[in-house]
């Protein structure tokens, strides 16, 4: 197996190289998250001529629409852990087309999966109540954790980019002003990072509200191997831990 944005790398923003181009070209089956996640991916997928299976894994979710009036599709899925329990099975059966031989495996490994999913679900639910309800209010460098925060009772009080990606431009000196009010006036006690990117207008976003800046969440990408978020359980279980002492 070979990825293209590997870890602590922003998907959002990757720029194919050549050996890209070549790798596709030249493989049997590509899986991505979809709904908009990899901007780039399409132009990837013309210029390799491709004719690689494409797995779409956000058709089997559930996915959530911003409010507003543009109705942003918010692409970070993969935050609830029950989206991970509906998009198994659509890649298992995906697989199993292109590799009919391996059928009987790949469902061994689909339903020893789900059995985790399901637990790991449950341990996130069980660790959260150690938060009080009054203080299960997030801010994020951008709009990264909707999902999680609607799945286990939290609520995304703001983001210091306003935005679902890292694409959107810094905000203004009022934009993080507003911010800073809403973490005053919400009693905010921490606020988050994430692993990618330029932190530093989050920390200037601490530093201004007088609120401690967190270690940063794994939002989007996951850390390097044997890091804390290399896996895809070790991240939300990480994220959970990270955000439950930070708040509690």
């Amino acid at each position: 197996m070979r990825v293209f944005v590997g870890p602590n790398k922003d998907a959002h923003t990757h720029q194919p190289t050549p050996d890209d181009v070549r790798l596709l070209a030249d493989a049997q089956v590509l899986v991505f998250s979809g709904a908009h996640f990899e901007p780039w991916l399409a132009e990837l997928i013309r210029s390799s001529r491709t004719k690689a299976k494409l797995i779409d894994l956000s058709k089997a979710v559930s996915l959530r629409r911003l409010e507003g009036p543009h109705g942003e599709i918010d692409p970070h899925y993969w935050n609830d852990a029950r989206n991970a329990q509906s998009a198994i099975p659509a890649l298992r059966a995906a697989l199993a087309e292109v590799f009919p031989d391996q059928t009987d495996d790949f469902s061994k490994r689909e339903q020893a999966y789900l059995i985790r999913l399901r637990e790991l679900d449950e341990w996130v639910r069980s660790s959260v109540e150690k938060v009080p309800v009054s203080q299960r209010k997030l801010v994020t460098a951008h709009d990264s954790i909707g999902y999680w925060a609607d799945a286990y009772g939290f609520d995304v009080v703001g983001t210091a980019f306003g935005a679902l990606t890292t694409e959107a431009a810094d905000p203004s000196a009022r934009q993080i002003k507003d911010l800073v009010d809403v973490i005053r006036a919400q009693n905010v006690k921490s606020i988050f990072a994430e692993n990618f990117g330029n932190p530093g207008l989050i920390q200037r976003v601490a530093r201004d509200a007088g609120v401690r800046l967190a270690p940063p969440l794994y939002t989007d990408a996951l850390g390097p191997p044997g890091g804390p978020a290399s896996s895809y359980m070790e991240l939300i279980r990480y994220n959970t831990r990270t955000i439950v002492e930070s708040l509690k």
